[in-house]
């Protein structure tokens, strides 16, 4: 069962994730879309002061934000190094042709060699 503590780092980890995720110096191999939509969902993300008040309103839900370790380096080597695809190439559809499936087959090879599996 989820802790209060444990839920409140979760958010602090997560804000500090899309954090990461707008600055290229950070995170180079990420695309322009995703630093928009990691600005965009930080845009209204709750700050530590909305926390605490959340906190206090709530104190079995989320945990006081000054209790907490340290938080790690939220953004994954690999985002930063620029070797992360967040998402493998999507299938053909049922009825591709033998060109759209052997194009597939570069795409999830090249996916692959990147994030080295």
């Amino acid at each position: 069962m989820t802790e209060p503590h444990q839920r409140t780092r979760s958010l602090l980890k997560t804000r500090r994730f899309l954090e990461g995720l707008t600055r290229p110096g950070d995170t180079p191999g990420i695309a322009d879309d995703m630093r928009k939509t990691a600005r965009q969902l930080l845009k209204h993300y709750p700050t530590d002061n909305d926390l605490d008040d959340l906190h206090e309103g709530a104190p079995d839900v989320l945990g006081p934000v000054e209790q907490r370790q340290p938080l790690g380096d939220a953004v994954p080597a690999a985002v930063r190094k620029g070797r992360y695809l967040p998402f493998a190439p999507i299938p053909p559809r049922l009825n591709a042709s033998a060109e759209e499936r052997e194009e597939y087959s570069k795409k999830v090879a090249a996916h692959r060699k990147i994030v080295g599996y």
